[in-house]
């Protein structure tokens, strides 16, 4: 038999009953094995099952050698259900009973306020809302008349809940696949939001319609009182995917519509038929820019906790005047006096920044 280096001597004494540091990994483990579990999801090849839990990896290797392959593979998947599965329920039920990162990680962040903007928790406490201010899940963002608020997520996605709306951060969940999920009560949200991964997923819900982003900037409003237009979807870039739904669930299992670059979609009434067209860039750029009551840069600048001005120039000469509320390292995204503006970082070729008098 081969000889078993130290950490598999542990692993067989904690497996034969002996306590060490490995026992309550056994013990965890076992007992997945001994439960029926309903999980819809796909598992990844085996090997790299191994590399999420050290403690967990070795307890399978060492089994790997002395067991046969079939109950390998249950025993790889019983121990990621439980350290992933249990933790994105932890996530997902506000608790915080998980460890402070994972706290942490479903939060979003108010990062632009402009004029009477609160925030609502579950418990029907409201507070002014102010760049900085953290969205817990199931919290309530309220726009005022005249009012605005921009709200970042973990993952640099970005939101603009626009005037006289009320929308709540309804999920964020962040790991091998990761999930944002935005509910729009009643108002107009405008989206930003990056290339993602293939399964990873960004939804703004109203009542009747899902709007399934992958890296595109979008808007959406609802209005129930409206009899004719009560859910309107607007195209800037990317695509988005119409799903009706009806309780949180898909009422198909294939979106109803496909949204591409100045396309809009229009609901005929709370959930009725949704209508396909195609409008102009110009009067697109107009519908996602509107609503920005900002009166000179002072009120840009207070709106953002920022000091300064930051001009951009551009490789055509242009100067670009605003704050940059967001970067990767392809784009920056600058709130400017026209509204939120995506730039290429491969366009700029100079930065600097003034103090306004």
């Amino acid at each position: 038999m081969e000889e078993l280096n130290e950490a598999e001597k542990k692993i067989k004494d904690a497996l034969d009953g002996m306590s060490n540091e490995y026992t309550g990994k056994v013990k965890t483990v076992n007992q997945v094995l001994g439960k029926n579990f309903v999980y819809k999801r796909e598992f990844p090849e085996f090997d790299s099952l191994l590399s999420d839990e050290s403690k967990q990896s070795q307890i399978l290797e060492f089994r790997k050698k002395t067991m046969n392959k079939k109950i390998i593979y249950i025993l790889g998947a019983a121990a990621v259900l439980l350290g992933g599965v249990f933790a994105a329920i932890s996530f997902k039920d506000g608790s915080g009973k998980g460890d402070e990162k994972n706290k942490v990680s479903q939060e979003a962040k108010v990062t632009f306020v402009s004029g009477n903007v609160t925030v609502k928790t579950s418990d029907g406490k409201e507070s002014k809302a102010g760049v900085g201010t953290v969205i817990p899940i199931t919290a309530s963002i309220i726009t005022a008349n005249k009012s605005m608020a921009d709200v970042q997520f973990g993952q640099g996605n970005t939101i603009r809940i626009k005037a006289n709306s009320e929308a709540s951060i309804k999920s964020i969940v962040y790991g091998a696949v990761s999930e944002e999920e935005v509910f729009l009560k009643k108002g107009v949200i405008m989206a930003n939001v990056n290339k993602k991964k293939q399964n990873d997923t960004f939804n703004i819900m109203t009542p009747t319609v899902i709007a399934g982003v992958r890296g595109t900037v979008f808007q959406v409003m609802y209005n129930p009182q409206n009899p004719s237009e009560s859910t309107v979807i607007s195209v800037g870039e990317g695509s988005v995917a119409v799903t009706p739904q009806k309780d949180g669930k898909a009422l198909s299992p294939e979106p109803k519509e496909i949204l591409e670059s100045d396309d809009q979609a229009t609901e005929k009434g709370v959930g009725g038929e949704i209508v396909k067209k195609k409008i102009g860039h110009p009067e697109m750029r107009k519908i996602l820019d509107d609503n920005f009551d900002i009166d000179d840069e002072k009120e840009l600048l207070q709106s953002t906790g920022r000091s300064e001005i930051e001009k951009l120039t551009l490789d055509d000469k242009t100067v670009l005047r605003g704050v940059v509320i967001d970067m990767d390292d392809a784009n920056f995204t600058v709130q400017t006096m026209a509204g939120i503006i995506k730039i290429p970082r491969s366009k700029v070729i100079s930065s600097e920044s003034e103090k306004l008098k």
